[in-house]
């Protein structure tokens, strides 16, 4: 039955569903949810059921929906199927780089500051409906897996994406992933999570630091943020464009020696910058 049709006013079904999601928990021992089109049942009714869950042990709750009150009191995460529109629209010319800042900018003052948001390049439906990855970002797939992991939010590496499976999934059928995990893909998100692991900057939630951005002359095509936490720093420079950018960072915030991926000693801001066509930087500091 669609879960359109399904009448919350009705005190026995919001118990049995109360009970059903419980029971798992308790008897099972999962530990999470992911709540399919979960803003078509009330706000109300995952308000009355994460207590009893979380009464039993934590349980992390994923929202496949886009709405700030959800994270008030039932939902850990959501998706950001904004975040995943933009950077798409990037690639096709139709957004630019001060778009995904004002993204960042709404996330800081619509959202709470809790609120964990799925920061995808992949899922269930994308990867069946729309195509792969690989072919919908282009040479800015990288790119997109970088920001998915340092700006605010969450990433997602769906099925078969850390090895480069090279066919959509059948939505509804068995369809086994061909498993290439010799693929570089593999070891750049390794070390993608690596960072994100090992930097508290740029951990979730309440847990890491918030995107402030980084003044620098030319907005337009050029995304620059910091993020910080307890004395660590991780600054990200990125090229939202098909073209070669030069430009320059006006943060004073900035000085001081930074690392690169390969733990070489840079200076920001530093004089005038050049990044190739979807090239970007990420510099750590703490």
């Amino acid at each position: 039955e669609d879960v359109a049709d399904l009448n919350f006013d009705n005190e026995n079904l919001r118990q049995y569903m109360s009970d059903e999601l419980v029971y798992w928990v308790e008897e099972v021992g999962i530990d999470g949810y992911r709540c399919d089109v979960a803003g078509m049942v009330p706000t109300s009714f995952w308000n009355e059921v994460r207590p009893r869950l979380d009464a039993v042990k934590p349980t992390f709750m994923l929202a496949e929906w886009q709405q700030p009150d959800l994270h008030e009191q039932a939902f850990s995460a959501t998706y950001a199927w904004r975040w995943k529109e933009i950077l798409q629209d990037i690639v096709k010319g139709e957004a630019n780089a001060a778009d995904l800042a004002s993204y960042y900018a709404d996330y800081q003052t619509k959202w709470p500051r809790n609120a964990m948001r799925m920061a995808y390049t992949d899922n269930h439906d994308q990867n069946t409906w729309d195509g792969l990855p690989q072919e919908i970002y282009g040479d800015a797939y990288e790119l997109a897996k970088v920001l998915s992991f340092t700006g605010e939010g969450i990433p997602l590496i769906y099925n078969g994406q850390e090895c480069a499976n090279p066919n959509s999934l059948e939505f509804f059928e068995k369809d086994p992933i061909v498993w290439n995990c010799s693929d570089p893909i593999n070891s750049f998100l390794k070390e993608l999570v690596q960072l994100k692991t090992d930097n508290p900057a740029l951990h979730n939630g309440d847990w890491g630091g918030r995107v402030e951005m980084i003044a620098n002359s030319d907005p337009t095509n050029v995304l620059s943020f910091v993020r910080r936490k307890d004395g660590n720093e991780v600054v990200v420079i990125a090229n939202l464009s098909a073209e070669t950018q030069s430009f320059a960072l006006s943060d004073d915030q900035l000085s001081g020696e930074h690392r690169d991926g390969t733990g070489m000693s840079v200076s920001l801001p530093g004089s005038e910058h050049t990044l190739p066509a979807w090239g970007y930087y990420v510099f750590t500091r703490g």
